[in-house]
């Protein structure tokens, strides 16, 4: 098992060896699961594995929109080997279109994902149309 100091969680999961492990599981909130996501989004190899949230943050956003509203919830998921796929909105970076965006380790200062509230403020948008 591999923990993460403040501001690795990114990097660990970008180039942690995803052959000795089934699944990754991030204790923390929203940043801490962005930061896991975009590092196994942004790995050289492709490889993927799947994500477990426990939820330890102050908003923990992600965790409730897929119905782990607490610890309890996200052990029993994670036992289970409960699967929830659910989307992420991909953002470029200085480049119109993906063909732009360079390969290998350089590809993730460009291209980066995004998994919570990635309604682009329109909730904000309909509230001033109001």
């Amino acid at each position: 098992m591999k923990t993460a100091k403040a501001g690795e969680t990114l990097t660990i999961a970008r180039v942690i060896d995803f052959s000795h492990y089934s699944a990754l599981i991030a204790v923390g909130g929203d940043g801490s699961y962005h930061e896991v996501i975009n590092g196994m989004l942004a790995r050289v190899d492709g490889m993927r594995l799947p994500v477990g949230f426990i939820p330890n943050g102050s908003g923990n956003d992600l965790c409730n929109s897929l119905g782990i509203m607490n610890v309890r919830d996200a052990l029993d998921y994670i036992v289970a080997r409960t699967v929830m796929k659910f989307d992420v909105l991909r953002v470029l970076a200085d480049h119109e279109t993906e063909e732009t965006v360079p390969g290998g380790s350089e590809r993730f200062k460009y291209c980066r994902y995004v998994d919570v509230n990635t309604c682009l403020s329109v909730p904000a948008k309909i509230n001033v149309g109001a």
